[in-house]
């Protein structure tokens, strides 16, 4: 019983987030709806006034006291009041009098008769788009109905004591009432707007679900920061980017080296503790850093994290392994003329490949180098394990920055020479399918050495990065 009230306290926590996450679509529709309503109601729908006259009914006797008897009868005459000022006879006297050019049923629908609750007063009604016609109309009855009442009802003792006078605001429609309904609709609106992007944005919302999903650990969670960019799949550089430093071009994904006490530097490390923790049994010394799609923010993980490495003495080696759309060089502000394809090709020594980060100590850097026609071939070369094998010795920890997993199986062929793979989802952004595909590529021998990373959790600036593989196919 206890689990049930949990999944309702869950499901309840999410229909919360998603109505606070996109409570800028609520406003949005109350606007909508709101000014919609105001522009038809108040330039669009015809005004109608209603002017009302009101007539006192007397008694025949002596004794004016009022009792039970007397005030019931008063409540059935109503009736009788109703039908006279309806009848064609009253209808045709005021029409052909007024010269008016309506007709008898819409005439009817326009006139009112109500009676004032424990009284002997009532009230004639008449509504029109004009005021004056209004008012005319309604004192014409009030004056008909006076003359032929004796007469029909057999009720004389009848007077005007309220004439009708030109209604200054008409009586419908109500701008405030019809203003203040359009927003709840447009309340309902968004709620239903809402529900449908919910379903329609099959993404992780919280961890619990990345678990549940993908059968997987998570190593590290990381909130969402300024500095990145939030799926820029145009290609545009944010004028944000980067920041100078006095050696060069740092981007501000860097939020390890550039803001080191920041919440999101914290995370890294708290992921660079649980690294360690992971490899009690076997030391870690590669880690395969992949994502299921482009831009769920794989590279920024690398490169954040092996920082942190080298904040605790680490000698890091960070290789961009992504053959299609390398990222890592344009991070450091480095020259991407010589790299691993060039190394991988012999066309270069290990010497002449890597490049150090000053501003970094225990950080070089293999950029990618000359984009080859066959990347998948050239990550599953023997010469790309034995180049591996001789950087262990050279360095603490090598990590490899990989292409999505979903679009080519480069990060699949890696993981294979690699102690560690790191899968990065994106909160919001990252298909559930998509990670569920890229889970089942790894087999069950591959799967005991693969972590999830969990990034862009919290709410803030957005940023994603302008990554695609498109034009590489």
């Amino acid at each position: 019983m206890q689990q049930n009230y949990d999944e309702i306290e869950i499901d309840l926590r999410d229909v919360f987030r998603a109505i606070f996450s996109r409570w800028w679509l609520i406003f949005i529709c109350i606007l909508v709806s709101a000014a919609t309503s105001y522009a038809i109601t108040k330039y669009v729908i015809t005004p109608v006034y209603k002017a009302e006259t009101s007539l006192y009914m007397g008694k025949e006797a002596e004794d004016l006291s009022l009792n039970l008897g007397v005030l019931q009868a008063n409540n059935q005459l109503i009736n009788d009041y109703s039908q006279l000022v309806k009848t064609r006879l009253v209808t045709d006297e005021v029409i052909n009098a007024l010269s008016l050019n309506i007709k008898k049923d819409d005439f009817d629908e326009r006139v009112g008769v109500e009676i004032i609750k424990d009284s002997r007063l009532f009230r004639i009604s008449f509504e029109s788009s004009n005021p004056i016609m209004a008012r005319d109309v309604a004192n014409k009855l009030a004056e008909v109905v006076v003359t032929n009442a004796q007469e029909i009802i057999g009720v004389s003792n009848i007077r005007i004591i309220d004439p009708a006078i030109i209604p200054e605001k008409p009586d419908r429609p109500d701008v405030v009432k019809n203003v203040a309904v359009a927003s709840a609709v447009g309340v309902v609106l968004a709620l239903g707007l809402i529900y449908l992007l919910e379903m329609l944005d099959y993404t992780f919302k919280k961890s619990e679900d990345v678990e549940k999903r993908l059968g997987l650990p998570i190593l590290g969670t990381i909130p969402r920061f300024s500095g990145e960019k939030r799926n820029m799949k145009s290609g545009k550089k944010n004028k944000e980017e980067v920041v100078t430093k006095a050696t060069g071009i740092i981007s501000k994904n860097l939020i390890f080296h550039l803001d080191p006490k920041s919440v999101a530097a914290e995370a890294y490390r708290t992921l660079r503790t649980r690294l360690h923790f992971s490899s009690v049994d076997k030391e870690i010394k590669t880690i395969v850093i992949t994502s299921p799609t482009p831009t769920d923010g794989k590279s920024t993980t690398g490169a954040n994290l092996a920082i942190s490495l080298c904040q605790e003495g680490k000698k890091v080696l960070l290789i961009d392994g992504d053959l299609r759309k390398p990222k890592i060089h344009t991070y450091f502000g480095l020259a991407n003329s010589v790299g691993l394809t060039d190394l991988l090709s012999k066309y270069c020594s290990i010497a002449e490949a890597i490049q150090q980060i000053d501003d970094i100590e225990g950080l070089s850097i293999l950029a990618s180098g000359t984009i080859p026609p066959n990347p998948a071939e050239l990550m599953g070369s023997a010469r790309m394990k034995g180049i591996i094998e001789v950087l262990k010795d050279s360095y603490d920890i090598i990590i490899i920055d990989t292409p999505p997993l979903v679009q080519v199986t480069d990060a699949l062929i890696a993981s294979e020479f690699a102690d560690l793979v790191l899968l990065v989802v994106a909160h919001g952004e990252t298909n559930i399918d998509a990670a569920v595909r890229a889970r089942k590529m790894f087999s069950d021998t591959q799967a005991h050495k693969v972590s999830v990373v969990y990034v862009k959790v919290h709410s803030g600036k957005g940023y994603g990065y302008g990554y695609g593989y498109g034009y590489y196919y």
